[in-house]
């Protein structure tokens, strides 16, 4: 084998390397937004859009414990949506915020405020829902 081809295999594993710890990185993240609270308490980054205000670019969400959370969206907020049955983060796609619809699944990254009712979202990824017949 000649230098060069020992050398393009070789940047050829780094960069497989490096894809995989990202990957590793991304779903241990969602991992810890999903799964970081105590069995049976209800999870306060998460829950249903309730309503959307393009204008004041804010969404609302009820959590399981009906209690209502005000996010707050910025340009610097990354929106992704998992699409019904992705098994991993990979498959979200980037959207916007006009693209989230009442009664999808939410699940908010940022600064909560002290009592926990309103957030400044740093990422939102909303979860597809299965359409209702």
């Amino acid at each position: 084998m000649s230098r060069r081809g020992l050398w393009w295999n070789i940047a050829d594993r780094i960069m497989k390397i490096r894809r995989i710890i990202t990957l590793s990185s991304i779903a241990l993240i969602f991992a810890a937004l999903c799964a970081g609270n105590a069995i049976g308490q209800t999870p306060k980054n998460a829950g249903t859009v309730t309503a959307i205000d393009l204008t004041a670019k804010t969404l609302s969400i009820v959590r399981e414990d009906k209690t209502s959370v005000a996010v707050a969206v910025s340009d610097a907020t990354t929106i992704k949506r998992l699409p019904l049955g992705a098994t991993s983060l990979e498959d979200a796609v980037t959207i916007t915020l006009a693209d989230i619809k009442i009664g999808e699944r939410a699940i908010v990254g940022g600064k909560f405020s002290d009592d926990g009712k309103s957030v400044t979202a740093r990422r939102l990824t909303i979860q597809s829902q299965a359409k209702k017949e």
